[in-house]
């Protein structure tokens, strides 16, 4: 008796994960993820908010890693121009990047309509 309430308790739980598995394929196919672009402002900033800064880069990273929202491109700007990929910089990279000036708001707002989707990140950010 004991067996067979085993193997059917197994049989009951392998057909849950399956059932579970399925419902992820459906839905990933149903549901695209979203692709926004992310633009990061290079500028000087505290010690806290560029260290706040990153942990929210991290955090978006991980989003885009476990595919619930894909980042694409990725434009770093500066003072000094801009930088645009189509892979997310390393968060040690992105820390280890030196960040210069105070900003232009011109360049930000320029950017901003060629991309009014995207997501910005810069020192302003609000956690």
């Amino acid at each position: 008796m004991a067996q067979l309430l085993s193997h059917q308790s197994t049989r009951l739980l392998l057909s849950c994960w399956v059932s579970q598995l399925l419902l992820a394929v459906v839905v990933g196919l149903v549901a695209p993820i979203p692709v926004r672009p992310l633009l990061i402002e290079r500028r000087h900033c505290s010690e806290q908010q560029a260290a706040a800064m990153l942990r929210r880069y991290e955090l978006l990273g991980w989003r885009d890693r476990l595919g619930m929202e894909r980042l694409r491109p990725v434009v770093q700007y500066s003072v000094f121009g801009e930088r645009r990929s189509d892979a997310l910089p390393t968060a040690a990279s992105l820390a280890l990047t030196s960040a210069v000036g105070s900003g232009d708001s011109e360049d930000q707002s320029s950017l901003q309509d060629r991309y009014p989707t995207a997501l910005v990140l810069s020192c302003q950010t609000p956690q």
